[in-house]
């Protein structure tokens, strides 16, 4: 009876340890199925990101290649720009040198003019209008 009773004991320890396992099998069997699940919406996630990584990328070449455009768009106007300030200071230049010697050539004429007899400047109507501008004399 005692091998009977170790017998059971033995057939009863290897069944719960059975059970056991079985459960351990089973607990196993669905943290499986969770991963795997887990795995599918991870899987799906990374296409959507590489999808949006692919929309940002060419995104990004399209505003570079615009930015790329603007700037040498703006490199050429700027080069334009310098070129029309230099004309613009070349005629400001050529306008105050011809004033200036406008003026001394006017003080010139009118010097001279104080010595002509007045007699003799009426004799001279181009002296009075040149190209329909009126010189006015200085009265002596």
């Amino acid at each position: 009876m005692a091998l009977h009773k170790n017998l059971m004991v033995l057939v009863q320890s290897k069944v719960s340890a059975l059970k056991d396992v079985e459960e351990k099998q089973n607990t196993a069997f669905f943290k499986l199925e969770d991963c795997e699940s887990e795995k599918v919406k991870l899987l799906a996630r990374s296409k959507e990101l590489d999808e949006k990584l692919r929309r940002k990328t060419r995104e990004v070449e399209e505003e570079g290649a615009q930015n790329l455009f603007l700037q040498r768009n703006l490199h050429s106007k700027m080069e334009e720009r310098k070129f029309v300030v230099v004309r613009v200071k070349k005629t400001n230049s050529g306008v105050i040198d011809f004033k200036s010697r406008h003026k001394h050539l006017y003080a010139l004429v009118t010097c001279n003019l104080r010595h002509i007899p007045l007699e003799k400047q009426s004799n001279m109507p181009w002296l009075y209008e040149t190209r329909g501008i009126n010189i006015y004399l200085p009265q002596l």
